[in-house]
């Protein structure tokens, strides 16, 4: 054992500093050995790693902290900036109290972190711990077993033929609330939020396609406490990322200041999604107990079923593995992505077209073309089936995703020492940061109009169809093993509902608004995105 002697005792003060310097001096070498591994290539060559980039004003201790404060309202253009100096190659961004983040901007690297390397980098434990009080442990915020099981029930439910059927007799229902509000509001010449009147649009039509509930809150000028908290909520969440994660842990263990607001907001949110699908469960069993076998159905006869029914109708070897706690998280995680996903991307739709009104009238004539049998008829409703042919449409969706993806960067954390690109060396614990904000904004990726709304790069100019473009570029939904489930039910009820309201309206948006996004796990409006509605005959 080693013993020190006393600091001021003879001449223990020499012999202590020689013990402590051959201390510090063995944990030098240490470190040093650690941090210069020897890895080989698959031909047993060592292998020569590059330097990974920093910011230039990245400091000791505090490392890019300072910079991240100054650049809150802009992180995502800050992000871009880096990513553009660097040319698209890996940048390292440090924060005191967080692991090391290592920023993606390219898409060879991101088909090897998402597929290739897909088992080398889940979401970690630091991105789980940070969104739990959220998300819970759905499938976006969960790993392992418990993300393979969920997942595999997801695509079950997402392909059944019944939930697509609920989901647009849910749309069509609530459109018939939107369009009494919108015409109430073109009588009274009324300016309003149409991003809040969306997230009710969108809230509404997925709770009701999660558990099989009715409800009423399209137009409603007070929030319902379950809405409340799905907008408080990302705030909080996203506030934790500039902070020393000992720091809001700590106010979350204390339960005060806005970690307390969001313990009380997702409790109200949960108890009440808790008491709806324990109550829902109830009815189907005793439906089930009573030999009751009939099913609803829409306006065409075909049979609608929602998650909560499909979830009653299941064997046990389809949700293996999912605790009621888990059916809680899954419906929840499905509501919440689902409602941001198709609200902000609407939202930033209108605000798009408000400068670029060629496009809009571009879109209208290919509507009242291609169907024009339903111009003028105010009981008309644009399904799936019509809108399939409308290719401009599906371009103008396509190249706002792109510029403003509801998810702008997703994290994902290395499990083990690896080696990304053939020469970066990855260290096990560090996370990595996929950037689709910053890569639609690459000119090295799109050109050099990159930053511009332009629908026609999506269309092929010789067939005149949309182009197909790779996930690993067009990052917007995610790709490789996690590519985001309800892609396609998101982009299907993106075109319906923008049709539909084309057809029928011109939203004049206020010219004050500057098309500043704030802060949330998506990438919402700042400011109400406050509109007049008119006739689309007007424009």
């Amino acid at each position: 054992m080693l013993v020190l002697k006393p600091f001021f005792q003879d001449d223990a003060l020499k012999t202590n500093a020689l013990v402590l310097g051959g201390a510090l001096a063995l944990w030098l070498l240490v470190r040093l050995a650690s941090g210069n591994k020897v890895i080989k290539d698959k031909d047993g060559k060592p292998i020569k790693f590059r330097k990974v980039h920093q910011p230039k004003n990245t400091l000791p201790v505090l490392g890019n902290l300072p910079e991240l404060a100054v650049n809150t309202d802009r992180i995502h253009d800050y992000f871009t900036d880096q990513c553009n100096a660097f040319n698209n190659e890996p940048w390292m961004m440090k924060i005191p109290g967080q692991p090391d983040l290592l920023c993606v901007s390219s898409p060879d690297l991101i088909e090897e972190l998402t597929t290739t390397q897909f088992d080398n980098f889940p979401k970690g434990e630091y991105l789980i711990d940070f969104t739990k009080d959220f998300l819970g442990n759905g499938l976006i915020s969960s790993d392992g077993e418990r993300w393979y099981h969920q997942r595999k029930t997801a695509v079950k439910f997402f392909s059944a033929k019944s939930l697509r059927a609920f989901m647009m007799q849910s749309m069509k229902k609530n459109m018939t609330q939107v369009y009494a509000f919108l015409e109430q509001a073109m009588v009274e010449d009324k300016q309003f939020d149409l991003q809040k009147l969306l997230h009710q649009f969108t809230m509404q039509t997925f709770l009701e396609m999660g558990l099989g509930v009715e409800l009423d809150w399209i137009g409603a000028e007070d929030p319902h406490p379950v809405e409340y908290a799905a907008d408080v909520a990302p705030h909080i969440i996203v506030r934790r990322s500039r902070l020393p994660t000992f720091y809001w842990k700590l106010e979350r263990w204390l339960n005060v200041g806005q970690e307390g607001e969001l313990r009380r907001t997702m409790g109200v949110l949960h108890d009440w999604m808790r008491d709806i699908i324990q109550q829902s469960l109830e009815n189907l069993a005793k439906k089930k107990a009573e030999g009751d076998t009939t099913s609803r159905s829409n306006d065409d006869g075909e049979e609608i079923k929602s998650v909560m029914e499909l979830f009653a109708d299941s064997s046990r070897d389809d949700v293996l593995g999912l605790r009621s706690q888990d059916l809680v998280d899954f419906i929840h995680t499905f509501v919440l992505a689902a409602r941001d996903t198709t609200a902000v991307t609407l939202s930033w739709l209108f605000f798009l077209l408000r400068d670029h009104l060629h496009v809009e009238k571009k879109l209208r004539e290919e509507i009242t073309t291609k169907l024009a049998q339903f111009v003028g008829d105010k009981d008309a409703y644009l399904t799936t089936d019509h809108v399939r042919s409308l290719t401009y449409l599906e371009a103008v969706i396509r190249e706002t995703i792109r510029l403003y993806p509801a998810a702008p960067w997703t994290r994902k954390e290395a499990a083990k020492d690896t080696v990304l690109g053939g020469d970066i060396f990855v260290k096990k614990g560090t996370n990595i940061g996929l950037m689709a904000y910053s890569m639609a904004r690459s000119t090295k990726l799109w050109g050099p109009n990159a930053g511009e709304f332009n629908p026609e790069r999506w269309i092929d100019s010789v067939t005149g169809e949309v182009t197909p473009v790779s996930t690993n570029k067009w990052f917007s939904f995610h790709s490789g093993p996690r590519v985001c489930i309800g892609m396609n039910l998101a982009l299907m009820e993106l075109r319906v509902l923008t049709a539909n309201l084309l057809l029928r309206y011109h939203f004049e948006v206020d010219p004050n608004n500057a098309g500043q996004y704030g802060l949330g796990l998506a990438l919402p409006m700042k400011e109400p995105l406050l509109v007049k509605v008119r006739p689309a005959a007007s424009v």
